[in-house]
C-alpha cells in the first residue's frame, strides 16, 4: 500500500529488473502499539493493521507496553481502557506516550460515554476517544488519520515578510514542528516564488513596500489554483478597520505582532489540521467511509498512468445495489442506510489497501485495483457477492430482510482507453446483468461466463 501510495505521490523509486517497486524495509513502515488485555480485540486491530501494511506491536499491560515503547517509539497507539490492569496505570501509560517528542498520537477505546472519561483522556492527551463497539476497520482508519496528522513533513508553508528578522523568527518556530517553511523578503517575487513552492498554507506580513499583504491576499483569492489556499496575515495593526480589511481580503486568521511564540504556532498547526478536515470531508462519502465520487475518479485516474507506467492492467468494477428503493420503501430508510453503511465496510474489508473503491451516488459503487486482470477481478467480486448475500438487516417492525448486489468489470486498456470508456465498459455490463435478473457479475463485452447468479 506504501509503495503504491508513494507512486501516486510521486515519491516513488524506479523499479528494478523486475519492473516492480522495491519493497520497504521494516523500519521505513509505521508501526502501531495496541495495549489491552482482551486478545480477541487486539488480534482483530493487529491484523486490520498488517492489512494496512502497518506494524503492530501488542502488549497486555502497561509495563509490557512502555518495554515496547522503550524498544522501539511506536508511530501511534491504540489503548483499551476497559481491558487493561488499572485505569489509573493506562492512564499514565497514556499521559507518557502523548508527551514524547516527538508525541505519540494515542486513541483509546472505552466502553464509556461519560463527559468525565473523555475530558480525563483529553487532559492526558489523547488523540481520539472511539467506543469499543467500533470495527477494527473503523479503528485503524482514525489510527491512520492521527498518523498523517502527526506527518507534518508534507506540510509546506510560505512566509513572505520584509523584514528578514521575522522571517528568521517564523522559521524557527514552525521548523521544530516538521514543516517545511520557505520564506520571501521581497513582495515583488511573490508569485513566481509561489508558483515554485505551491505551498499547503500562506503567511504575509500586513505592511510591505510596492505591494502589500491585503493586495497579494486578493490576487491569491482571485486565481483559480491558489483560491482555497489557507492565508494566515502577521501585524502590527489592532485596530477593528484594519482587522476587517484583513478579512475582507478574504484571510483565514491573523496573529498580532509583536509575534507570542506558542500564538503563532498553535494557530498555524490548527489551521493546518482544519484544512486536512476539510479535505477529508470532501473527500469522503460520510454513511459509508469509502472515498466520494470525485476523489475515487482522481485516484482512479492516478491508477491508469501507474498501469501506463507499468505494462500492468487495472481490473474497475460497477456495483449497484438490486432493488435499493423497494428496499427503502418496504423496510425504511434506516434499514437502507443500514445496508449502505455495511456494503461500505465489506468493500473496504474485501480489497487491499492500495486498491481504490469509492461511492459514485446514491447505491453505485465503484472499485478498481491494480495489478489485476478482468477474469480475476470478477472472481474478487463475485466472492463479495456470496458474503454480501448472507448479511441480514432487520427493518421496521424488526422485520428481517437481506440485500445484493450487481456488478459489471471492465479492464483497462482491454475495454477502455480512457476512464470514460472503461466506466461505459462497466456499465454496460452492468445493465445486462440487472436485465438478466440482478445478483450477479458481468464481464465487460461479454454475455456468457456470469459469476454469482440469483
Amino acid at each position: 500500500m506504501l509503495d503504491l501510495r508513494g507512486e501516486l505521490e510521486g515519491r516513488a523509486r524506479q523499479p528494478g529488473p523486475s519492473g516492480k517497486a522495491p519493497q520497504r524495509t521494516p523500519e521505513d513502515i509505521p508501526s502501531v502499539l495496541v495495549v489491552g488485555s482482551d486478545l480477541g480485540l487486539t488480534e482483530r486491530l493487529a491484523a486490520e493493521a498488517r492489512e494496512r501494511r502497518l506494524r503492530p506491536d501488542v502488549a497486555e499491560t502497561s509495563v509490557a507496553a512502555r518495554r515496547l515503547a522503550a524498544a522501539e517509539p511506536p508511530t501511534a497507539a491504540v489503548l483499551d481502557l476497559s481491558y487493561t490492569e488499572g485505569t489509573d496505570e493506562s492512564l499514565e501509560l497514556l499521559e507518557d506516550l502523548a508527551g514524547r517528542e516527538p508525541a505519540v498520537p494515542v486513541l483509546v477505546l472505552t466502553g464509556s460515554e461519560a463527559l468525565v472519561d473523555r475530558v480525563e483522556v483529553a487532559r492526558r492527551g489523547g488523540h481520539g476517544f472511539l467506543q469499543r463497539t467500533r470495527s477494527a476497520r473503523q479503528v485503524m482508519d482514525a489510527v491512520t488519520e492521527s498518523i498523517d496528522r502527526r506527518d507534518r513533513t508534507t506540510a509546506k508553508l510560505l512566509a513572505v515578510d520584509d523584514d528578514p528578522a521575522i522571517s528568521t523568527t517564523i522559521e524557527s518556530l514552525l521548523a521544530p514542528q516538521g514543516l517545511t517553511v520557505e520564506t520571501l523578503n521581497d513582495p515583488l517575487r511573490f508569485w513566481d516564488v509561489l508558483e515554485q513552492v505551491v505551498p499547503d498554507l500562506l503567511v504575509l506580513d500586513f505592511d510591505m513596500p510596492n505591494l502589500d499583504g491585503i493586495d497579494l491576499c486578493r490576487a491569491v483569492r482571485a486565481d483559480l489554483r491558489f483560491g482555497q489556499l489557507p492565508v494566515v496575515f502577521l501585524t502590527a495593526r489592532a485596530d477593528s478597520g484594519s482587522v476587517q480589511r484583513i478579512f475582507d481580503a478574504g484571510a483565514d486568521d491573523y496573529v498580532s505582532k509583536p509575534i507570542v511564540g506558542p500564538e503563532l504556532v498553535a494557530r498555524i498547526l490548527n489551521r493546518l489540521d482544519r484544512v486536512r478536515l476539510y479535505r477529508d470531508l470532501a473527500e469522503k462519502d460520510s454513511l459509508t467511509g469509502v472515498a466520494s465520487r470525485r476523489k475515487s475518479t482522481a485516484a482512479l485516474e492516478d491508477l491508469m498512468a501507474l498501469a501506463d507506467r507499468f505494462g500492468q492492467p487495472l481490473c474497475v468494477a460497477l456495483l449497484d445495489l438490486d432493488h435499493f428503493k423497494r428496499l427503502n420503501d418496504d423496510f425504511g430508510h434506516a434499514t437502507g442506510d443500514a445496508v449502505l453503511r455495511r456494503f461500505g465496510e465489506m468493500l473496504a474489508e474485501a480489497f487491499r489497501g492500495e486498491d481504490v473503491v469509492g461511492r459514485w451516488g446514491g447505491e453505485e459503487f465503484v472499485v478498481g485495483t491494480y495489478g489485476m486482470a478482468r477474469d480475476d477481478g470478477i472472481q474478487r467480486v463475485a466472492a463479495l457477492l456470496e458474503s454480501f448475500r448472507r448479511e441480514r438487516f432487520t427493518g421496521r417492525g424488526g422485520r428481517a430482510t437481506r440485500a445484493s448486489f450487481s456488478a459489471g468489470v471492465a479492464e483497462y486498456p482491454r475495454d477502455g482507453r480512457d476512464l470514460h470508456e472503461l466506466y461505459r465498459a462497466a456499465d454496460d455490463a452492468l445493465y445486462r446483468a440487472k436485465a438478466m435478473g440482478r445478483s450477479r457479475v458481468l464481464p465487460a463485452d461479454s454475455h456468457v461466463g456470469a459469476a454469482g447468479g440469483a
